[in-house]
């Protein structure tokens, strides 16, 4: 395709009275019950905007979660749309809607394609599913169309197969750094409540339900902090957010990193307000010190369960002993956090495959001595990828309830807006997605 060839891209609509968070759950997606929910902006999307733009070709991007689709979100030569396998039905019905309104090539791409490829391909009239990470060989594929002419067929295409380099047996990029940064600009940036930022991916730690490692792999892949700093420069410059969010599964994994990370920030002077997420583990006093200084004002962490036997079973970690040191890292960065004046976010999860309402109480009198600033319950959910065990049978309703109970005592003690858990609505729903929203 040549540059004078369009192509739209799209962040399909959510179904009525929900909102899918498409790249929630590291782009497996996350559906919530109710539309007005937290989510994050489409970041896969927009990195294949930019590398789109910067090759030449006329490239629209529609965000039809926060807008109203448009009537020329159809008019292209080739219409690359974002699934999720968290939203798969209601984009393959989506997909089917879009198909009968044009002829442009349709090409279903994101990080869940490794897992639901086939299935896209078996149930919606699209011409091809990019297989991995579409950010990195997108341009090449339409190139290889332009090349053939069309396809014989419609088929999944993965990076070896346009002869792309730098990616593995996966579909996974090598180097972060040859990616642009994300053409937010071409997106309705102004009606988010944040942007996101991606310095590293993948996670080396072995958790049987975990949507990230599944979707970005076990090997942890970083960018340069003089690469990050530049996109940070790019990011306040050009759009100034209110809010930052660092979108890595374990963004703490190299604490040197991340100190060479905030002291660059503090040189600079960059005046950021972000978030991070991490295991437990990774954190001290004195390197959340210096995070905060370098603007940093959540961080997030996996408690999970207090169920020590589950916390092994689920490779959480690895020994009894592990257990015991892990849960009492939980307390010593929730302590932390609370003495410096950052806050924390907890995460538990609720149907873990063996927890039962006993346990989740266990876990709520944890977190009520606790007192983080924030509490998150997640439905388990077996994404694919993943090696959880059978999730049939339990009390997972119940466990909700239970675990809600230390979010209404929190919610309590809590009278600063900002400071509050995600919303009284929160406690009334039983959100679907295992993973970080």
């Amino acid at each position: 395709m040549a540059a004078k060839h369009r192509v739209n891209l799209i962040n399909l609509p959510s179904a009525p009275g929900t909102l899918a968070n498409r790249e929630g759950a590291a782009g497996m997606g996350v559906v919530y019950p109710y539309p007005d929910a937290f989510f994050y902006p489409p970041h896969t999307l927009a990195t294949v905007a930019a590398s789109l733009r910067d090759a030449g070709y006329q490239v629209q991007a529609f965000d039809a979660v926060v807008e109203a689709p448009r009537p020329n979100w159809v008019e292209a030569d080739a219409i690359g749309v974002f699934v999720s396998y968290a939203s798969l039905d209601t984009d393959l019905a989506y997909i089917a809607t879009l198909r009968n309104q044009t002829s442009a090539k349709l090409i279903a791409f994101g990080p869940a394609m490794r897992f639901v490829g086939q299935e896209v391909l078996a149930h919606a009239a699209v011409d091809a599913v990019l297989v991995g990470e579409a950010e990195g060989f997108f341009v090449e594929a339409l190139q290889q169309w332009a090349a053939e002419g069309a396809l014989s067929a419609p088929r999944e295409l993965a990076p070896g197969d346009v002869q792309v380099s730098g990616y593995n047996d996966q579909g996974l990029m090598q180097d972060l750094e040859t990616l642009p940064f994300p053409a937010w600009d071409l997106l309705p940036y102004e009606k988010y409540p944040l942007l996101t930022i991606l310095s590293s991916r993948g996670c080396p730690d072995q958790c049987a339900y975990c949507p990230y490692a599944a979707a970005q792999g076990h090997r942890f892949r970083t960018r340069s902090v003089e690469n990050v700093m530049a996109e940070l420069d790019y990011l306040n410059e050009r759009f100034r957010p209110a809010r930052l969010i660092f979108r890595d599964p374990v963004f703490a994994h190299y604490r040197n990193r991340v100190v060479k990370l905030c002291t660059a920030i503090l040189e600079r002077g960059l005046h950021l307000r972000w978030e991070c997420e991490s295991r437990p583990e990774h954190f001290d006093a004195d390197l959340l010190r210096l995070m905060q200084r370098a603007g940093c004002q959540w961080i997030k962490i996996g408690l999970e369960t207090t169920d020590e036997a589950l916390l092994v079973r689920l490779r959480r970690v690895a020994s009894a002993a592990q257990a015991e040191a892990y849960l009492q890292q939980v307390a010593e960065t929730v302590r932390a956090c609370r003495e410096i004046g950052l806050c924390c976010r907890l995460f538990v999860m609720a149907g873990l495959p063996g927890q039962n309402a006993a346990t989740a109480e266990k876990t709520r009198g944890f977190v009520e001595q606790l007192r983080p600033t924030a509490l998150n319950i997640k439905l388990c959910e077996r994404y694919p990828g993943t090696d959880l065990p059978s999730l049939a049978g339990g009390d997972r309703e119940l466990q909700m309830q239970v675990l809600q109970q230390a979010q209404a005592t929190l919610q309590a003690r809590q009278p600063a807006p900002g400071l509050l858990v995600r919303g009284k609505r929160w406690l009334k729903h039983v959100v679907r997605g295992g993973g970080r929203g």
